[in-house]
């Protein structure tokens, strides 16, 4: 992440929270109920709209059972 701009970095990670979502079959919806985000927050998210705190972070991976390092690895 070292020489990326904020936006990019927002994209990656947003992109990464897409991808796990997409891979344990879950709409925005179930993310949302699960996650107690918004559909409308995790979409701006997942697209690098929006700077992504922490504390969304975690509840997101809590709601997928994976870790928030997760959103960090590479694909």
């Amino acid at each position: 992440m070292h020489g990326m701009t904020r936006r990019e970095v927002r994209e990656m990670v947003g992109a990464r929270i897409r991808a796990v979502r997409q891979s344990k079959g879950m709409g925005f919806r179930t993310l949302s109920c699960l996650s107690d985000i918004p559909e409308l927050m995790i979409g701006r998210m997942e697209r690098g709209a929006t700077p992504i705190r922490f504390e969304n972070l975690f509840c997101l991976a809590r709601a997928m059972g994976v870790s928030v390092t997760t959103f960090f690895e590479d694909e």
